[in-house]
Order: structure tokens, then C-alpha cells, then sequence
């Protein structure tokens, strides 16, 4: 499980409640950008294994 800071925990929940697996699967493969800054912070600050996991296995927010 990854610890993440709080801002991050929040994009993260904004990522699982409302981006579509197919097309996060394809911003994680290089395939197009997003435009969500929520979505852009996720991908740009975690790398392609640990936003699996925080939004398969959760993660912890660092205090």
C-alpha cells in the first residue's frame, strides 16, 4: 500500500469515481492526454504501478 499526501488522496478518488478504466488504461500507455488537472496531477506524480494500486489496493494518506 502507497502513502500518498492528502491533495493527492483527493485527485486519486476523483480518478476511481470518475474516469473509465479503458481510458485511464490509455493515458497510463502514453495514449493521449488528459485534460482533467485532477487526472494530470494522478499520472504526473505517481508512476503506472502505484495508480494501480491506489486505485485497486488503496493507499494511505501520509499525516
Amino acid at each position: 500500500m502507497i502513502t500518498v499526501t492528502s491533495d493527492l488522496s483527493i485527485a486519486i478518488e476523483h480518478v476511481k469515481e470518475n474516469c473509465r478504466i479503458t481510458r485511464l488504461s490509455r493515458y497510463l500507455n502514453n495514449e493521449g492526454k488528459p485534460k482533467h488537472p485532477m487526472i494530470i496531477k494522478v499520472l504526473t506524480e505517481l508512476t503506472k504501478e502505484e495508480v494501480i494500486q491506489a486505485i485497486f489496493d488503496g493507499y494511505k494518506i501520509r499525516e
